[in-house]
């Protein structure tokens, strides 16, 4: 009886501590709403991140497996959602370009970075040249390579 009595107070407390773990929440959602949203975004990108990051280590598991014959020989047909999942702060990296702060970097030589990624949406946008897209258009942009050829040299290095 005395342990029965114990786990409903224990119970009633954890249920208690619930309630001002909520009444808190509410209470710094109150008083910091824009710290409280930026918080928010920014554990919603990082979801994204992993979920594309996710995607890619599937793709490249996919890869790793007895009897993977290679997109180049056309014999394997690869949907341009998977070349599109290649996470895009990989792309930028495999340049060697530099990450600034707010997801900025220079896609050309330039004295101040003017493009910058979204990697929620896994695209650029070049404020330079007021351009953007996919990981597509990136390569495109920075080998000056047609849209063929930037897809060949994206299944060629990511899958």
């Amino acid at each position: 009886m005395k342990e029965i009595n114990k786990i409903n107070f224990n119970l009633r407390t954890i249920k208690k501590l619930k309630g001002v773990i909520y009444l808190i929440e509410n209470l710094i959602w109150k008083c910091y709403p824009k710290e409280t949203q930026k918080l928010e975004k920014e554990i919603y990108a990082l979801e994204r991140r992993k979920e594309n990051i996710k995607r890619h280590e599937e793709i490249q598991k996919k890869k790793a497996e007895p009897g993977y014959i290679s997109p180049i020989n056309q014999s394997k047909d690869i949907s341009m959602e998977e070349i599109k999942a290649i996470p895009i702060r990989n792309v930028i990296e495999s340049y060697g370009i530099k990450i600034e702060r707010n997801n900025f970097f220079k896609l050309r030589s330039e004295r101040t970075s003017s493009a910058q990624f979204n990697e929620e949406k896994n695209l650029f946008y070049d404020h330079g040249n007021s351009q953007g897209g996919s990981v597509i258009d990136l390569v495109m942009a920075k080998e000056g390579i047609v849209n063929g050829n930037a897809i060949k040299l994206l299944i060629e290095k990511f899958l």
